[in-house]
């Protein structure tokens, strides 16, 4: 009644959308571990019925594409979509190999962007260079559960303070996640085998040229040494 009595106007476009209807029921705050390690259980613990939706930003943990691949072969339906630059980049070590993984694996993986930022900074009278936001969600539906917050899938995250919930969904609340999931893959694209290719041919063309400057300074260094002699 809050939002009512003080004459909160939902008509507006960035509003809240309120569900006005059962509801999910709060069973958990966790922190970046708990998180983690809880997300991993009830991936190894879906049932064939049970669909699979996961978003995140940065990912490098081996447990959870060990879980997700597992859920796979058990019989759920799994999709996965993740942060484009971080997933074909080099910005989390690992991310790349574990996004081909899962994908190899049969896993329905999309790459997801932001929308345009020029517009947002026009919108408030200002100029920025061309570009796109990110897929900063990180969420994981399994079955009736929900597990969503700060944490991302990595290992550098146990190490921060971070805050989740666990949620429980109900039929109607559930079907409404599933609806706002499906305009996120929509409005990315499936990782295919083109966009690997190209995207390991950067790596290992960016890991040459750091091999490369390495040498370079290395040679510096020895130059400048030999000319004090």
């Amino acid at each position: 009644r809050m939002f009512t009595d003080k004459g909160y106007v939902f008509t507006n476009r960035n509003s809240l959308k309120v569900l006005g209807f059962g509801g999910a029921r709060l069973w958990s705050f966790m922190n970046a571990k708990t998180t983690q390690d809880t997300i991993v259980w009830l991936l190894r613990n879906a049932r064939p019925c049970d669909e699979v939706k996961v978003a995140f930003y940065t990912y490098d943990l081996l447990t959870v594409s060990e879980a997700l691949i597992e859920a796979k072969r058990g019989g759920s339906d799994v999709y996965v979509c993740g942060n484009y630059v971080s997933c074909i980049g080099a910005q989390c070590r690992d991310q790349l190999a574990r996004s081909v993984v899962l994908q190899r694996a049969g896993i329905k993986f999309y790459l997801v962007a932001g929308t345009d930022i020029q517009q947002e900074y026009k919108e408030i009278g200002k100029k920025v260079r061309p570009g796109k936001g990110i897929l900063h969600m990180k969420t994981a539906l399994v079955g009736d559960w929900l597990v969503l917050g700060s944490t991302n899938f990595t290992t550098s995250s146990r190490s921060n303070h971070e805050l989740s919930v666990l949620l429980w969904l109900d039929a109607d609340s559930k079907r409404h996640y599933h609806k706002l999931y499906g305009k996120l893959m929509a409005a990315g694209e499936p990782l295919t085998d083109d966009i690997i290719a190209i995207a390991e041919a950067d790596a290992e063309r960016k890991r040459e040229e750091k091999e490369e400057e390495k040498k370079r300074k290395a040679q510096s260094r020895s130059s400048a040494s030999s000319s004090k002699h």
